[in-house]
């Protein structure tokens, strides 16, 4: 099993984030306070991005957020649509704001919140999140394809331009179809779907 070192940003304010629904009507997510990671991070703002784009293209009703820090991206999906969603981080807490953030939100009958890494799950979701640097999403590829449906899609952030086509390499492997790309700054997300091959 590998070990995962949490990462923490520090919120000395709450943030208020606005979201795009397909229908047109926009939603909005508070992240209060606090040391988890997800906030006003590049690589956070890109990954809500990608979700808000994925999400006018089809309905996601079973969502894996793997690293799930301060519960944002969770709390988005369940926001866009998603009926099921499941966040896990290696971090406790994380998982204790998570927790608070969903409730801010009014998204915690959406959301189970699990203390512990990928590698413990046994369920299958159509849409997988993660805003995780490259390195670790690299280690974590066979895991995340073992816990993706048949045509579901992943989308990916936390990835450098440097570091780009060496995630793409190893997801390309797996058998997944690189989609879209996103960037901001020096910062890439990318979202993926099981290839037609």
């Amino acid at each position: 099993m590998v070990h995962y070192e949490p990462y923490v940003e520090f919120r000395t304010d709450p943030l208020r984030i606005s979201l795009a629904k397909a229908s047109g009507e926009n939603v909005f997510i508070t992240i209060a306070p606090g040391t988890s990671f997800g906030s006003d991070h590049q690589t956070t703002k890109l990954c809500l991005r990608a979700i808000e784009d994925i999400f006018k293209t089809k309905e996601f009703n079973k969502v894996l957020d793997i690293g799930c820090g301060s519960g944002i991206l969770a709390i988005s999906t369940a926001k866009l649509g998603a009926k099921s969603i499941v966040a896990i981080d290696v971090d406790p807490l994380a998982i204790r704001e998570a927790v608070r953030n969903a409730q801010i939100n009014k998204s915690i009958s959406k959301i189970r919140f699990l203390h512990g890494s990928i590698e413990s799950l046994n369920d299958k979701f159509n849409l997988i999140v993660a805003n995780i640097v490259t390195d670790k999403l690299v280690l974590m590829v066979g895991d995340i394809r073992k816990c993706m449906e048949e045509n579901g899609a992943l989308v990916v952030s936390g990835i450098s331009e440097l570091k780009k086509e060496k995630l793409i390499k190893s997801f390309l492997e797996k058998g997944l179809s690189l989609r879209k790309e996103f960037y901001e700054g020096s910062w890439v997300s990318l979202v993926f779907e099981q290839s037609n091959l």
